[in-house]
């Protein structure tokens, strides 16, 4: 399952290292303007689902910069154009929806500066990375319908990835950030500066052309840079930002402004520590706020992005000169309260500009890293740390163990029944009801320090309310907590894989393992390291072991099963409590006075920080839940463990397409016995239905028939004859006796009955055959001479009549009706009866 917290860069440990024709391959160097929009053009067609490409120009309606002899890649356009893209799973969260409303969302600006290219070679290397592993990790889909193919292309492309030191764990975890975030990227802001490779944009410094604490209104929003980005933040609601610049390795904060620490100081420290510990490498990036660090500590877009939303005495609109592209309206520099709240943070990294080290620095480096990153242009450290401030965005949980079974998928892009309710059942775990107790194990990825951690279990049978479906995750569960049982885990509490202690509890406690733990090379190690998450660089560069990929931390609790019956479907549940202390203020003196204000912190320690803006909503919480995951009480092998069932691709049972089978969530104790008894019993009815029409038609056939006839005689008959065809209510029982004979009828088996004595003796016949149920041996004999007058005057022919056809005794009775009233009827025939 790919435990995701368990992939990280440089501790993404000791992972698997290329071979050096892949590295080769794969080196990373440094990007121009033209590549960059190239790129981006390629990637709109090659990812569809993943990327949604835009300019500031098309989107804002910002003017272009520069003239006719400036990128000249942006085709009919006169100028450079500001190109920007947004990295989301638009297939689990499409536009407009619920759940993407809740994405939490990160900036990553590549420049500011036109001459420095470091940044949006970090950034668009990092883009690249995330969309072919989510590609990759989204085949085979289950609603595709070529499955071969996609098999085919799944195996290739992991086998691909593995290659250039890109394991499975990794692959999915990178593929969890691209499902579960939305990340906005600004290769090259300063799009002008890039292409001419000038700091400045014109006459501009845009890093400084932001509206927080500066001396005049007409000093802001005087370039396209600053405008582009003030564009995308008045419709987004960031968490995390990060921009990137040329200099000496450290990590920047705010403030930058004030000498005083923020009153975001401690979730500040905390994050920025573990990105300093993510880069890797002899030397880590040593951080504080700008004002503390920094030669010129103005940082106006730094504490901008953090502040100007709140920070009202510090800001105030723009009205820039209209020498400068027309002006700006100054409304768009008046923030409303949900816009900028955002931890940002500026990352400066060395560049070696004669080119030393490039070859050494590639895709492997990501997630391997080595002491001589340091040297050249050191791009794959700052994909770590973008990479990991993209994680740390949002806490999550995720249930990876059931007793020795490693549930294999965990986030699925472009997922049409992404998880994201109490209703979900994509993770099911057959495990044998001959056991005591059934051990479960999860991970709390996205945090820092992990306050508390539990386990919950429901029987599916108790949940009834099925209006959980509609809900979220977090609302879902809330509404149906009560049922759920809670497990308690040993330890409760522990640290994030990001944190500077790496991973507590240890992975190497795993019980399920979900992948291989590296004997002998690269041990977990339970003491701080040099690298992040707690794991010490390979001792050796042999890569003929399998790596460590089970990066924790891990939690357990055991199930007693003592208390379910074979069948049973139980529902469980992990949920975690994370970094509460970011909702204190410093100790230090900070300013303003007021408790902290960032959307990151306030988005796991207050329930009441509640924000939405241009359909981006925000709702804080304490409790952060996993998704479901069902274990069925089964009959299976005791020492098989457990079963994993519907796995998407599994080898074992030659890559077939699952089947779609259902699983019911709400019923009685036994789901599969009461759905049964509802199939049961539409069925039974079905039939019945059937047999009714069936009757009833029957029944209107023979009555029609019988009133086609009487249209034949229309002189025949009286009242008796002229009731509705169907149904009768009176109609008489069907009998056994039979009436057959060569010179006549003769009735058997009849039981004779009272009939009116005041009626004409034919009325008294005709009742007498209507009805079938009197012997009148008189009419009989009267039938008999009349037919045999018929013979020998008339020359018609004797019938033979059999009494169990119904239609055949209908017949009769309006035959004889019909000779009975008729005026026509011969007189010797029809006096001989009277």
């Amino acid at each position: 399952m790919g435990v995701l917290s368990s992939l990280i860069p440089l501790a993404f440990g000791c992972l698997l290292a290329p071979t050096a024709n892949a590295m080769g391959s794969d080196s990373f160097g440094l990007w121009d303007a033209a590549k960059v929009v190239d790129t981006i053009t390629q990637w709109k067609l090659k990812y569809p689902d993943l990327i949604d490409t835009a300019t500031a120009q098309s989107l804002y309606g910002l003017p272009s910069s520069g003239n006719k002899q400036d990128c000249p890649y942006d085709g009919k356009h006169v100028g450079c154009l500001n190109h920007f893209f947004t990295i989301q799973d638009f297939i689990s969260h499409k536009k407009g929806s619920e759940s993407s409303a809740s994405l939490p969302e990160v900036l990553w600006t590549g420049s500011l500066h036109g001459d420095e290219t470091l940044g949006p070679a970090v950034v668009m290397e990092a883009a690249a990375l995330l969309l072919e592993a989510a590609s990759c990790e989204a085949k085979p889909r289950l609603h595709a319908s070529n499955w071969d193919v996609e098999v085919s292309e799944a195996l290739a492309c992991r086998t691909d990835l593995r290659s250039r030191g890109v394991d499975d764990t990794h692959r999915q975890w990178l593929a969890r950030l691209v499902s579960t975030r939305r990340i906005v990227v600004v290769p090259n802001a300063n799009a002008l500066g890039h292409f001419r490779k000038e700091h400045l944009e014109g006459t501009v410094d845009p890093a400084e052309d932001f509206p927080y604490n500066i001396k005049s209104p007409e000093a802001c929003m005087r370039s396209l840079a600053a405008r582009t980005l003030n564009e995308i933040f008045r419709t987004h609601i960031f968490q995390v930002a990060i921009s990137f610049k040329e200099g000496e390795d450290h990590i920047e904060y705010s403030w930058g402004s004030q000498e005083y620490l923020s009153p975001d100081a401690i979730a500040y420290d905390r994050v920025a520590e573990s990105l300093s510990n993510v880069v890797g490498g002899r030397n880590m990036y040593s951080f504080a706020p700008s004002n503390r660090k920094s030669v010129n500590p103005k940082m106006a877009f730094q504490d901008w992005a953090y502040a100007a939303s709140w920070e009202n005495p510090r800001t105030f609109p723009c009205t820039p000169d209209r020498d400068s592209y027309g002006g700006y309206d100054p409304s768009k520099s008046s923030y409303s309260v949900e816009t900028n709240r955002a931890l940002s943070f500026t990352v400066s990294s060395r560049v070696d500009t004669a080119g030393a080290g490039r070859k050494t620095d590639n895709v492997s480096n990501v997630s391997h890293a080595k002491d001589n990153v340091d040297q050249g242009i050191s791009i794959s450290r700052n994909i770590r740390l973008a990479l990991v401030a993209t994680e740390l965005v949002e806490p999550y949980v995720s249930i990876f163990g059931v007793n020795n079974v490693a549930i294999s998928d965990d986030i699925v892009p472009s997922s049409y029944y992404q998880s994201g309710d109490m209703c979900d059942v994509s993770r099911v775990v057959a495990v044998p009801g001959a056991l005591s107790t059934v051990i479960i194990e999860w991970t709390v990825g996205g945090s820092l320090n992990i306050s508390q951690t539990d386990l919950w279990v429901a029987k599916a049978s108790d949940l009834q309310d099925e209006s959980i479906c509609s809900m979220n995750l977090n609302d879902g569960f809330e509404a149906v907590k009560s049922i759920f049982t809670k497990i308690d885990s040993l330890p409760r509490s522990g640290s994030g894989f990001f944190s500077t202690n790496g991973p507590d509890p240890s992975p190497k406690e795993s019980v399920s393992k979900p992948f291989s733990l590296l004997e002998g090379r690269g041990a977990v190690s339970d003491a701080k390291s040099n690298a992040m998450g707690g794991i010490y660089n390979a001792p050796t560069d042999s890569h003929s072991l399998t790596s460590v990929n089970l990066l924790g931390p891990v939690f357990r609790a055991e199930i007693d099963l003592g208390d379910y019956q074979l069948g049973d479907q139980l529902i469980l549940v992990a949920t975690a409590t994370v970094d509460q202390e970011w909702i204190n203020v410093p100790s230090e003196y900070h300013q303003p006075l007021v408790h902290p204000q960032s959307h990151l912190a306030n988005m796991r320690t207050n329930p009441q920080h509640e924000f939405e803006i241009s359909g981006k909503r925000l709702q804080g919480r304490l409790d952060w839940i996993s998704v479901p995951v069902v274990v069925i009480v089964d009959e299976i092998d005791k020492h098989a463990g457990g079963i994993e069932l519907y796995k998407r691709l599994d080898k074992n049972d030659g890559y077939e397409k699952p089947k779609e089978e259902t699983l019911y969530l709400f019923g009685s104790s036994s789901n599969n016995d009461f759905f049964l008894m509802i199939a049961i019993w539409l069925i039974i009815g079905a039939v019945a239905v059937v047999l009714i029409c069936l009757f009833i038609f029957l029944v209107c056939g023979r009555s029609g028939r019988r009133a086609t006839r009487r249209q034949r005689h229309p002189t025949a008959g009286d009242g008796v004859f002229n009731s509705q065809p169907c149904p009768d209510k009176s109609r008489r029982p069907s009998t056994k006796s039979r009436v057959s004979s060569k010179n006549g009828l003769f009735f058997d088996n009849i039981q004779e009955q009272g009939k009116s004595s005041k009626r004409h003796p034919d009325d008294d016949l005709v009742d007498d055959l209507r009805f079938d149920n009197v012997r009148v041996k008189d009419a009989v004999d009267r039938r008999i001479e009349r037919d045999q007058c018929d013979q020998t005057m008339h020359g018609r022919g004797v019938v033979e009549i059999d009494l169990s056809d119904d239609d055949e005794k209908d017949d009769i009775i309006d035959f004889e009706s019909n000779m009975i009233h008729s005026s026509s009827y011969p007189p010797v025939c029809s006096g001989g009866l009277v």
